[in-house]
């Protein structure tokens, strides 16, 4: 393989000594990290900027969660006055040994070079499949031109065994060891015009590594060990949704904005949670917290000496709003609780095996989403600070020190419950009843219905079904309706449908929606972490936008009548004799669709004209064989109804809100209808202990829940936990200790024709004669409210033994005084 390359290296090196010749006695232009470009001469000396150790996160209480320890990294120098091949043939042995002795000791070395082997076998350059080919393109040219690789249309085998040539890397050696070196000295090439910086090839090396390399240093000229930073997470999996982890910077657009503040490249920085969203003040590595280091070069820009002109500041440290104990009791809980729900719905499905396997047989997905990952969160009513919030399951964040490797993150990706999401945040679901709250304080604001208004419950709430049309219903099944005639406090404790519907109607969709908003359920919390989701009230728009492509919806509603659409026409073809192509099917589906945009519900003509000019169907064929009615029926699915409206008021599909939203407006509810922004973060502290930034309550909206409405809702979200008053969750706190300063309210959202598939959701706030705390758990697929009492009475005992104890010491420590 090298023979071929023979002709190619000996005009490509006689090219190199034309060039060492030209560029002898030249001046050196060299570019110093952060600090713009230099115009280096002989004998001259360098600034370059060093940084110190990340700031730390901690817990409301001052307990460590995450900082830097000192570490050791191994470090490459080539001096740029031994540039000949000779001296690359010997820096080449030098890396050899020094990455043996790495790996003898269970370290590893960098491994970043461009080109990899596929998995058949072939070389190919290492770039994402997602970019486009002039993208592509221009980054092999432009890294073949740093590597000084003249031809960038080579094949990418040619360029790797050039580069083997060039660096002198023996011809017995196996590829993934060269690939090694080549990584060490692409790195190196790249560095080029800084050479005076040294390469890290391998961070956090064991003692063993550090004490080997020195007694062999006489042996390995260029090689170094260097005190370095590692991070390290204190609780492992705890919290980890919400502390986060480091990262490389990968995306271009990110490197050039990080570097006009200073950065290197090379660099890592937070990738998501406070991490992430506190980088500017967690960071050492910007140009206000770096230091400077005089950098004295050689004639031939070899170093001669360094020294420390200007000391570096630590990065600023950042205390959150959570309480790590809280914190930890919530994840031990929650994750009992998932488990306990899971074997509840195994033995559930196993008794039941064949009635729900005929309910599978009637969908398209063959399985049952049984539960894996929930939510909680503990939200302080009065100012919006997070105590708590869980996600699981979780991951260890010191996976990701020093960076993840592939078969790593792949285990996590493959994980049930995909750990790296946050549930807490990130998901959107169906509410159920817990909606109730919002319908109640719309209608009572709007005067549509007073705290004394009596509905009665009639079971199918009918208004507005003709013909064969299913009727939303109250969850007391047919024939006993128990609920009567209540106001709105009884209905919050019997958590009745159909009143709801009927305030839901009064109000209509545009009312409701807006006093959901008005409650912080559909906007951003504004809390300080990656990947917030945003949830949303029903309404056409939201069932199907006509503006927006099928792929663009906010629900996948559409496109399963895209779909099932496509059946039907392609039926209609089979019936017809006629086999249309995937082409014509797609746009007669997408242009039926779009008369869902037309007012009037008889839109036959409409339809028989798209059959007719897309598909070629006569219109008297198309209404004489009821094709017309068929298509009428499907498309139907995407026009909002009253009846539509009237399911909102109970949180009803496709109304989706995130558990963090819910917890906001659960507080709103608690307070009087003072909407917060969330805060997880309370304060940030620089490295002697000022106060860089105090973060206060952030007041979002004041809704000013008259006394006599906030009254009205709140007995009845105490009434549902009473079991005195027969509250839908009254026996299920039987005999909790703290049963008596609790309300709340149960959701159960069903989102298929399978009961354990329902989504759950428990909310409550304590104590409730002065609330001071929001609890808030989501179980997706949880079956069944009750499966979600564990966690939240876990939450709410940890909190009050915490506040007695806390009480107890107080009171001790006075009677000590006195």
């Amino acid at each position: 393989m090298f023979e071929r390359l023979k002709k190619r290296y000996i005009i490509y090196f006689a090219a190199l000594i034309v060039l060492f010749g030209f560029l002898a006695g030249s001046l050196y232009i060299l570019t110093v990290k952060g600090q713009g470009n230099y115009s280096i001469s002989t004998g001259s000396t360098v600034t370059v900027p060093i940084s110190e150790a990340r700031g730390s996160i901690y817990d409301v209480n001052g307990v460590l969660l995450a900082y830097d320890t000192v570490s050791y990294d191994v470090e490459f120098y080539r001096d740029p006055a031994n540039s000949a091949s000779s001296d690359r043939a010997n820096y080449t042995q030098i890396l050899i040994k020094a990455i043996e002795i790495i790996e003898a000791n269970g370290d590893t070395t960098i491994d970043v070079f461009m080109i990899e082997k596929n998995e058949s076998g072939a070389f190919v350059y290492d770039l994402s499949d997602a970019l486009d080919e002039e993208t592509r393109t221009k980054r092999i040219e432009t890294w073949c031109s740093n590597m000084q690789v003249e031809d960038a249309t080579m094949d990418p085998e040619d360029v790797y065994y050039e580069l083997r040539s060039r660096y002198r890397i023996p011809e017995s050696m196996e590829y993934e060891q060269a690939r090694k070196l080549l990584s060490i000295w692409q790195e190196v090439q790249l560095g080029s015009y800084q050479s005076y910086i040294p390469i890290t090839i391998a961070t956090n090396v064991s003692f063993e590594t550090i004490s080997t390399l020195e007694t062999n240093a006489s042996d390995l000229a260029g090689i170094d060990v260097v005190s370095s930073y590692t991070r390290v997470y204190s609780k492992n999996d705890t919290a980890a949704h919400v502390i986060g982890y480091l990262g490389k910077m990968v995306d271009e657009e990110e490197i050039a904005e990080k570097k006009e503040l200073g950065y290197s490249a090379d660099d890592i920085v937070g990738k998501v949670g406070i991490e992430a969203t506190m980088e500017a003040y967690l960071s050492g590595n910007t140009s206000e917290k770096q230091g400077e280091k005089a950098v004295e070069l050689d004639p031939n820009g070899s170093v001669i000496s360094e020294a420390v002109t200007e000391g570096a500041e630590q990065g600023d440290s950042v205390v959150l709003t959570l309480d790590i104990g809280l914190q930890e009791a919530a994840e031990e809980a929650l994750t009992e609780n998932i488990g306990l729900v899971y074997k509840e719905q195994q033995r559930m499905y196993q008794a039941d095996r064949t009635d729900y396997d005929k309910l599978l047989s009637e969908r398209s997905k063959d399985e049952i989403d049984f539960i894996e990952s929930g939510a909680a969160i503990v939200m302080e009513i009065n100012t919006g600070k997070v105590l708590a919030l869980v996600s699981e399951p979780s991951y260890d964040l010191n996976l990701f020190t020093g960076g993840i490797s592939e078969e790593e993150y792949q285990a996590l990706l493959d994980t049930p419950g995909s750990p790296l999401f946050n549930n807490a945040i990130s998901s959107t679901a169906t509410p159920g009843s817990i909606f109730k709250m919002a319908t109640a304080v719309g209608g009572l604001m709007e005067k549509v219905i007073t705290i004394n208004t009596l509905i009665t419950d009639e079971g199918p709430y009918d208004k507005y079904i003709t013909g064969t049309g299913v009727a939303p219903e109250c969850w007391i099944r047919p024939n006993f309706y128990l609920h009567g005639t209540q106001n709105v406090t009884l209905a919050l404790k019997n958590s009745c449908n159909y009143f709801f519907f009927e305030v839901a109607d009064r109000l209509g969709i545009d009312r409701l929606t807006e006093w959901a908003g008005k409650l912080g359920l559909t906007s951003k919390t504004n809390i300080e972490l990656t990947s917030e989701a945003i949830g949303w009230i029903g309404g056409q728009d939201v069932l199907y936008n006509s503006t927006k492509a099928i792929d663009e919806q906010k629900t996948n509603k559409p496109l399963l009548v895209y779909q099932k659409l496509l059946t039907q026409l392609a039926g209609f073809g089979e019936e017809r004799g006629v086999e249309y192509t995937k082409e014509q099917l797609s746009d007669a589906a997408l242009a039926l669709i779009k008369l869902t945009s037309l007012s009037s519900f008889s839109i036959g003509p409409e339809i028989r004209e798209v059959l007719s000019v897309q598909l070629d169907i006569p219109e008297n064929v198309s209404l004489n064989r009821g094709w017309t009615s068929t298509i009428m029926d499907t498309i139907r699915e995407l026009i909002w109804t009253a009846t539509d409206t009237v399911t909102q008021g109970i949180g009803a599909t496709p109304t989706q809100l995130t558990p963090i939203a819910v917890a906001r407006y659960m507080c709103a509810i608690a307070n009087g209808g003072k909407v917060y922004e969330a805060h997880i973060v309370d304060k940030i502290i620089d490295s002697e202990g000022n106060i860089v930034k105090d973060v206060e309550p952030t007041l979002v909206e004041d809704l000013a829940l008259p006394e006599e409405i906030y009254t009205a809702i709140m007995e009845g979200m105490e009434k549902v936990v009473s079991l005195e008053d027969g509250g839908t969750a009254g026996s299920a706190f039987e005999n909790f200790e703290y049963q008596d300063i609790i309300a709340g309210k149960t959701g159960t959202a069903p989102i298929s024709n399978i009961d354990i598939e329902d989504n759950v959701w428990l909310c409550l706030v304590a104590p409730k004669e002065d609330p001071e705390i929001a609890v808030v758990v989501f179980l997706p697929n949880g079956y069944s409210t009750s499966k979600a009492y564990p966690t939240a009475k876990a939450i709410i005992s940890y909190y009050f033994n915490a506040k007695e104890a806390e009480n107890d010491d107080t009171l001790e420590e006075g009677m000590l005084i006195n």
